[in-house]
């Protein structure tokens, strides 16, 4: 099973480690015995695993790779289980004169915190001696099977947290997830995009006017939740020529990319401006293998990252107590 545990369980669990380095092999040529330092495993071994890793995370990770894309990446130390930040309260609006000694009303500086777990996903799997025997004494790469489901875990359990949220941490503090954040804007879906008079574009539309409506001006990024996607794919009016629906929502000129959410509930969209008012990614450990011995019969492995979303709240209107988040959800 993959677990979802702060950082301190972690550290706890590994005889108080505070960097994952030493739990890493150091990857150094040795031309005698091709062996990796500090490591059960022979570096060509070590190196199977990372790439298969890496691979399947380049498999289908739409909404974490578009954060990173985006550069909404904060690095913080592994030993950040709460990640603190302040947000600025909404100014006054400036005031027009023509005599210049009017003095408009003054305003102060004000500070928001806001706090969030920073998680640890991960899942393991382990090697017997005799599966590393056999595998060294038949000249065969290493199975990577186990690396691979457990990479897929963690990576769909990353997805989902981004999109879903987590609903437990420290300090009763919760994650929140795109669709669950408490002050995102919500859009009535008046016919499901499936059915038959579905009013699609239009849909899109009125996620864009709630955006604007709070001065949400993108970019966007739309997410589609997979019982849509082959409907959004298909024609999108004969009349007005052969685009599907998918190069109509291109074409508004607010909008960079629709995607596909594994994650995203059946008959839910998300337009999420992609900017570091809006969210980033908390992380402290990019994806990565780590390896412990339990007995000199077995090798634990850990398939982990360290990490995960800031939603923020943007204050819209000083002294009103207006919050928002810069997500439009329509179900």
């Amino acid at each position: 099973m993959y677990d979802l545990i702060g950082a301190k369980d972690v550290v706890d669990r590994v005889s108080k480690v505070s960097s994952l380095k030493g739990m890493r092999p150091q990857l150094t040529s040795n031309t005698q015995h091709n062996m990796a330092t500090n490591a059960t495993l022979r570096k060509d071994e070590w190196e199977q695993i990372d790439e298969r890793v890496n691979e399947v995370m380049r498999e289908r990770l739409t909404i974490v790779d578009d954060i990173r894309a985006r550069g909404l990446v904060t690095q913080v130390s592994i030993g950040t289980i709460l990640r603190v930040t302040e947000r600025l309260e909404e100014w006054r609006d400036a005031e027009i004169s023509f005599d210049g000694d009017t003095a408009p009303k003054e305003d102060k500086t004000s500070f928001k915190q806001q706090t969030i777990p920073v998680p640890i996903i991960s899942t393991g799997f382990r090697i017997g001696f005799r599966q590393l025997a056999a595998s060294r004494s038949r000249g065969e790469p290493l199975d990577m099977t186990s690396v691979a489901s457990a990479t897929r875990k963690v990576r769909d359990k990353m997805q989902d947290l981004f999109t879903n949220g987590y609903g437990q941490g420290p300090d009763a503090n919760t994650i929140p997830g795109l669709v669950n954040a408490d002050n995102r804007l919500q859009v009535t879906l008046d016919t499901d995009w499936d059915d038959s008079g579905a009013e699609i574009i239009e849909d899109i539309q009125k996620m864009i006017a709630a955006a604007y409506a709070v001065n949400l001006f993108g970019p966007f990024y739309l997410y589609i939740p997979t019982n849509y996607w082959a409907t959004i794919q298909g024609d999108y009016s004969t009349a007005k020529g052969d685009r599907t629906y998918m190069e109509r929502m291109l074409a508004f000129n607010e909008i960079e990319a629709v995607r596909p959410l594994d994650s995203l509930s059946d008959d839910n969209v998300l337009l999420v401006q992609m900017t570091d008012d809006v969210l980033d990614m908390s992380e402290a450990q990019s994806i990565t293998t780590v390896q412990w011995e339990t007995t000199p019969m077995v090798t634990e492995f850990r398939v982990m990252a360290i990490g995960g979303p800031h939603i923020k709240s943007i204050e819209t209107a000083a002294g009103s107590g207006s919050t928002i988040n810069g997500i439009v959800h329509l179900s």
